[in-house]
């Protein structure tokens, strides 16, 4: 990894450790859970379907950043290249 590689890794790693992240997360799982539950329900077109479902692909990215983001899935990602520099 190079040295801006591993600060960035640094301060990702951080904000996963703190109260902060806790609290968002939780937050944005309990969104999304309401927004499955009752949004379908007032879906009255395709576009807000498409809307819903932007919604949820939104969320599901935010919540799997700490996963995208640990030591093994960056291992995999990093090119050789850049390893050595």
């Amino acid at each position: 990894m190079t040295p801006e590689q591993q600060a960035t890794y640094d301060a990702y790693q951080d904000m996963f450790g703190s109260e902060g992240w806790k609290l968002f997360s939780e937050s944005i799982t309990s969104y999304k859970t309401n927004l499955k539950d009752n949004a379908w329900s007032s879906v009255a077109s395709l576009e807000d379907i498409g809307k819903v479902k932007g919604n949820l692909h939104a969320l599901d990215m935010i919540l799997g950043l700490e996963a995208t983001m640990s030591k093994e899935n960056l291992d995999e990602e990093i090119p050789e290249e850049s390893l050595e520099e």
